[in-house]
């Protein structure tokens, strides 16, 4: 089985492929605060995950920041990875005018396409 995630926020929820793009994604999510520029650096705004991926023992037991840290040698080459900037693919994915709810390659979009449920116009869109 192809392993994935599912990331959801207020708004939207969509399904990953783990493998290549897990650590894109939370890439993106610590780099939004720098790149609105509320902060300098993703440790420094108090709604991010990330200064828990820099002191993971300080983690709460729901986040789990090993299943991403795992990817890399050490704490210090995640934190370059993040910094080094968005990949061109996750921008223009978080960027079109239509979101599509799943990211990944195109055998990860076919397998999983026809499995997510449609949302009928008896939800409210509010």
């Amino acid at each position: 089985m192809v392993p994935y995630f599912e990331v959801a926020s207020r708004y939207k929820s969509i399904l990953i492929d783990a493998d290549e793009y897990l650590t894109a994604v939370v890439r993106y999510i610590h780099l939004n605060p720098v790149e609105a520029g509320i902060v300098r650096r993703p440790q420094g705004y108090k709604w991010s995950s990330h200064s828990f991926y820099m002191q993971p023992y300080l983690a709460p037991g729901w986040l789990k920041v090993g299943e991403v840290l795992e990817r890399f040698a050490s704490i210090r080459e995640f934190n370059q990875f993040v910094l080094s900037g968005n990949e061109d693919t996750v921008n223009e994915f978080y960027n079109s005018s239509r979101l599509n709810p799943i990211l990944g390659g195109e055998s990860f979009i076919k397998l999983h396409k026809g499995s997510l449920s449609k949302v009928s116009r008896e939800y409210p869109r509010y």
